[in-house]
Parts: structure tokens; sequence; C-alpha cells
């Protein structure tokens, strides 16, 4: 988290704002909006988010993972 941020607003206020511009692209349908998280699960965030597990090794499975979100999000 940027410092400055953290200092001038609340504890959420970068949470929250990620939330707000998500949804708002997301209900525009302008663009769409994926979450992958490495080490982290970024489903409160984005409707369409896969975690990734990178202390396993990567394999054809994870990499199937990552193909198959990003080709949904195409049909």
């Amino acid at each position: 988290m940027d410092t400055a941020t953290g200092q001038a607003n609340d504890a959420c206020y970068l949470d929250n704002h990620l939330k707000a511009v998500v949804a708002r692209h997301e209900a525009q349908r302008d663009v769409e909006v994926l979450g992958l998280g490495v080490g982290l699960d970024l489903s409160p965030y984005y409707r369409h988010a896969l975690a990734l597990d990178l202390s396993q090794p990567v394999d054809m499975a994870m990499l199937d993972e990552v193909a198959e979100l990003l080709a949904a999000r195409r049909r």
C-alpha cells in the first residue's frame, strides 16, 4: 500500500476503491476484469478470480486453470 495514501485515509480506503472501480467496469461492461492472485485470494475484489499457490510446482494443471479463466471470459 502506498504510505501516503494509508496515512491520509482509513485502512480500507484502497480496498473499497478497488471494489468500486471493478464493480463500475463490470456494470458498464466496457472491459473484462479478472483477478489473478499469486498467493492471494482476490475473490473479494473480482467476480472472476483465480488464486495461484506458487509454493507448489507450476504444472500443466495450474496453467490449465489460468487458461480456463482467460478463455471462459471470451465466450
